[in-house]
């Protein structure tokens, strides 16, 4: 069993307007910085540009797993949980040849509201961005819990628009039609559970998480957040290509849940996985970003990945209880953390340490910056307790 992993990936350093981009996104005070949420139209457009640079940032520090894919004739990809569309619009930007689908949970069911404009600083308004280029990509809202076992996509570039290619009602995705799947050269794992945050804005009827129907089904924030996670990857199990690569949202807090996932994906990825930190923004988050090349769809069949995801989503969608561990091959059943740890507990710990770091030194930045904004003379604010390794 493989359970070895390679080092993180250094961060490039910005030139040029990237360090005037990334000292906006990274000041308080400045522009970006302060009007970033989907309010408005504007916080909305600037909230999708710090998500393009993100992915660019996730690009470069990665061995460009995305431009270097610019030479090639014909490219697709499909973009889950994309709103507001900053990851799609880079990828568009990137690769001249390519086509996509963003999927994401539609506004009036409070998910993100997309940006479909960009800034042009030659003029000073705003204009049309390219994803409303229909023939090149197109954005299709629906709960991708509710579709994960019947969605698959096709060969974008024999239709005459990429969402032509799209199917969300195919009676079992694993077992569609090869040349209605795993057609992806790249895909992209971006969702967030957005019940219970109040201060992300959205535009919806449902005046609680309560009310609305495609939160409360679920037993705890943390099942839903599972059962997202789960979802995006029995999509990606089925739709993305044979050697080709993906990038997903993790996040830094230690769940035996989230370990056992990384190494489910250790197994059906036989290139590098990188695990990168933007520094444009989410410095104080616990949020990361994990990339991983040559996708293994055999021995994803063999291990029966995408029938576990898709039991998962359905149980949890059901109301069950969030999961202590992720269902994992090899061993038994009611097997817990212990057994999981004998297998891969060196493997994540080192893999977890560079994580574990990043987080102290982020704690220890924020309380100078605090020490420095604070009035002369008063008490100092409490010194914030370092994240602790498990």
């Amino acid at each position: 069993m493989q359970n070895t992993w390679p080092k993180q990936a250094a961060a490039p350093a910005p030139t040029g307007g990237d360090k005037s981009w990334l000292a906006v996104n990274r000041s308080k005070d400045g522009k970006g910085a302060q009007n970033w949420k989907q309010e408005t139209p504007e916080g909305r457009r600037q909230m999708k540009e710090r998500y393009k640079y993100i992915m660019k940032e996730c690009d470069q520090g990665c061995g460009n797993f995305i431009s270097e894919h610019k030479d090639k004739p014909k490219f697709q990809f499909m973009d889950v949980c994309c709103c507001p569309g900053g990851f799609s619009e880079y990828t568009l930007l990137a690769l001249p040849n390519i086509k996509g689908i963003g999927l994401s949970l539609n506004p009036d069911d409070g998910g993100h509201i997309p940006s479909l404009d960009s800034y042009d600083p030659e003029n000073g308004t705003r204009v049309p961005c390219v994803l409303v280029e229909e023939s090149r990509y197109k954005m299709h809202f629906v709960d991708v819990t509710s579709v994960c076992h019947s969605l698959v996509c096709g060969d974008m570039f024999r239709a005459e628009k990429p969402i032509n290619a799209l199917k969300t009602d195919v009676k079992d995705a694993a077992t569609a039609p090869l040349a209605v799947r795993n057609q992806c050269d790249f895909m992209i794992l971006d969702g967030s559970f957005l019940g219970g945050k109040a201060h992300i804005y959205m535009e919806t009827e449902y005046k609680s998480d309560a009310e609305n129907p495609v939160f409360n089904i679920y037993s705890s924030h943390v099942a839903a957040h599972q059962a997202l996670l789960a979802a995006q990857l029995a999509i990606m199990v089925n739709n993305l290509k044979p050697g080709c690569s993906v990038v997903l949202r993790m996040s830094m807090t230690w769940s035996y849940f989230t370990a056992g996932v990384l190494a489910l994906l250790r197994r059906v990825f036989k290139g590098d996985i990188q695990n990168y930190k933007p520094r444009s923004c989410h410095q104080d988050a616990i949020s990361y970003y994990l990339v991983c090349r040559d996708y293994d769809l055999a021995e994803a069949k063999r291990i029966k990945f995408y029938e576990r995801m898709r039991d998962l989503v359905r149980d949890l969608r059901g109301g069950g209880p969030a999961q202590e561990l992720v269902p994992f091959p090899e061993l038994p059943e009611g097997a817990g953390p212990i057994q999981l740890m004998r297998h891969w507990g060196h493997a994540l710990l080192v893999y977890h340490l560079p994580l574990w770091l990043f987080r102290r030194l982020s704690v220890q930045a924020s309380y100078a910056e605090t020490i420095a904004e604070h009035p002369a003379g008063a008490p100092p604010p409490p010194r914030p307790a370092p994240p602790r390794p498990r």
